[in-house]
């Protein structure tokens, strides 16, 4: 498909994320085959003893990458480094402290525990729909609040199995917890992403649907990141154009994406 801009701002390889099975050459590779102009690995960190991939994470190891691929040339695709966050409010500070003077490219901040539970396992989703559902918007408006991180990821993402035991998200039932988050990434600078991995799951729709991104846009929002949460070398790229026609649906006139943590606007253009 001819659409820009042609770029993954959230991928995952196996050398620092425990869960995945790409690797960075790999990557690279499929996104030169694809006519990718940009690439952003961006490697779980977690702070949850509970979590699998929990010690996983090196960062020096991972500066260290960094600092390789800056001084490297890849034609015409250039390659950053970020890391995706887990927050919980009771793991702030070591966040914040994990963050002093790292150079990151770029972070996210993810919700992958609310309530005390990990937000896919049997525990939580056994539980009753709405305050499950709450327990997350409220999770991830603390993760805005704390002005951590570059972007919320995959806001909604709380549906992910949660439609194969609740039925479909309507966000019209959230109204009131959607909109105090959106509000609050628009008052502290905190974008939202646009994450494809949903399309490939039972939610059959990206993390956030269009009428979260209408409303992120109707209140003010233009930082809006996008990324395919691929985990193989397979997914990269993985439905972005679909993602791309919905932004542009939504009112985006560009797509955003963080170098050295600073944003920078790319044009969508559907006819490329």
């Amino acid at each position: 498909m001819s659409i820009s801009p042609r770029v993954d701002c959230h991928l995952h390889t196996a050398a620092f994320s425990c869960d995945a099975r790409a690797t960075l050459g790999g990557l690279v590779t499929q996104a030169q085959r694809l006519g990718l102009d940009l690439l952003t690995t961006t490697e779980h960190v977690d702070f949850d003893p509970r979590d699998g991939c929990y010690g996983h994470y090196d960062q020096a190891r991972h500066l260290a990458q960094r600092e390789q691929i800056r001084a490297r040339t890849f034609g015409q695709l250039q390659v950053l480094i970020g890391v995706e966050i887990d927050y919980q409010v009771q793991y702030e500070a070591d966040v914040r402290s994990f963050l002093e003077d790292a150079m990151y490219d770029f972070v996210i901040g993810s919700v992958h525990y609310a309530g005390g539970e990990f937000i896919f396992g049997p525990t939580f989703l056994r539980g009753p729909e709405r305050a499950n559902y709450e327990a997350y918007f409220e999770q991830a408006l603390h993760a805005v609040r704390s002005e951590l991180f570059d972007v919320l990821g995959h806001l909604d993402i709380v549906k992910r199995y949660g439609v194969e035991h609740y039925g479909p998200f309507q966000p019209a039932r959230y109204a009131g917890p959607i909109d105090a988050l959106l509000r609050a990434c628009v008052e502290t600078g905190t974008g939202i992403e646009l994450n494809t991995s949903g399309y490939r799951g039972p939610p059959g729709e990206p993390f956030p649907s269009l009428p979260v991104l209408r409303r992120y846009r109707e209140l003010g929002g233009e930082l809006l990141t996008i990324g395919s949460d691929a985990h193989t070398v397979e997914d990269l790229w993985r439905d972005v154009p679909l993602a791309l026609e919905l932004a542009a649906q939504a009112g985006f006139r560009a797509i955003t994406v963080f170098v050295d943590r600073q944003p920078r606007w790319l044009p969508i253009d559907l006819d490329a």
